[in-house]
Parts: structure tokens; C-alpha cells; sequence
């Protein structure tokens, strides 16, 4: 006789999916420090990661958040205004750690 255990399955798998995702964020956030422009250090030292507030969870990667509005200019750096041009940190982090986050979540499907 088989018996399927879904519950602890998904219990164990969103623990993992968690984790990944958590590792995933801290690796983007890292890189995006580099990538930040970096005048007086504040806005590079200003990204941190957070727990999404959404229904499914996940993790994001902040440069502005609750508690730290002085560096509303975040997104001016990022995508420019039409008196500055952009220099994007974000995005780009995002892009050169697609590997990295891909074998994040390779690694817990081979677990």
C-alpha cells in the first residue's frame, strides 16, 4: 500500500522554496551593492532584502522600504528622470545572477 503524504510534502517543499528564494535575494542584493553608484556609500548600503507581504510569500530586494524613505532618489538612480540619466544597479544585478539563482533552486529539486 502507498500512502501519500501531500501535506508534509508542500510543508517541505515551501521550507525549501523559501530558503531558495531567500538565498537567491541575498545573492542579487550583493551584486547590486557593486553596481550602486557610489557617492557617499548611503544608497548601496541602503538595499536590503525583505519577506514579500503577498499571499505566496517570497523575498524582495529593496533599495527603499518602510523606515527608510530618505533614499526616496533609489529609483531616480535606477531609471533615470528627464533631467538625469539612469544608472541602473538593480535590474543588471538581477540579470548577472540568473545562474547563480538557477542553481539555487537546481540545487532543491536534486535534494
Amino acid at each position: 500500500m502507498i500512502i501519500w503524504n501531500g501535506d508534509e510534502f508542500l510543508k517541505v517543499a515551501e521550507h525549501a522554496i523559501h530558503g531558495a528564494t531567500r538565498r537567491s535575494a541575498e545573492i542579487v542584493a550583493k551584486r547590486a551593492r557593486t553596481l550602486c553608484p557610489w557617492e557617499s556609500g548611503e544608497l548601496a548600503t541602503s538595499i536590503t532584502i525583505e519577506e514579500s507581504k503577498f499571499k505566496n510569500g517570497g523575498h524582495m530586494v529593496v533599495a527603499q522600504g518602510p523606515g527608510n524613505y530618505n533614499k526616496y532618489y533609489a529609483s531616480f538612480v535606477e531609471l533615470g528622470t528627464h533631467k538625469m540619466k539612469s544608472q541602473p544597479y538593480l535590474r543588471p544585478a538581477l540579470k548577472r545572477s540568473k545562474s547563480e539563482i538557477m542553481k539555487e533552486f537546481d540545487g532543491i529539486l536534486n535534494d
